[in-house]
């Protein structure tokens, strides 16, 4: 029974992280933590629950020149912040 329990949480899990890896946008790669960014590379922000919030955050980085551009993606839950330096 327990060899059941683990396969079956096995099996959640990976479907779990197949729908997450499927829902970012294809033109956004998130770098990892940590690492250096690539001129013109999409980078993950934050997440916010609606999409005019997101559009809100990403047109203030623009206009105080945190970023040169931004994407809202939807995500499974919420919306997806994407910028490029």
């Amino acid at each position: 029974m327990r060899t059941t329990t683990r396969s079956a949480a096995a099996l959640v899990l990976a479907a779990l992280t197949s729908c997450a890896l499927t829902a970012a946008p294809a033109t956004a790669a998130p770098s990892a933590p940590g690492s250096t960014r690539a001129e013109g590379e999409w980078s993950f922000v934050d997440d916010y629950w609606n999409r005019s919030e997101c559009e809100d955050a990403g047109k203030r980085g623009q206009e105080v020149g945190a970023w040169k551009r931004y994407l809202c993606s939807e995500g499974w839950l919420d919306w997806d912040l994407y910028v490029i330096y």
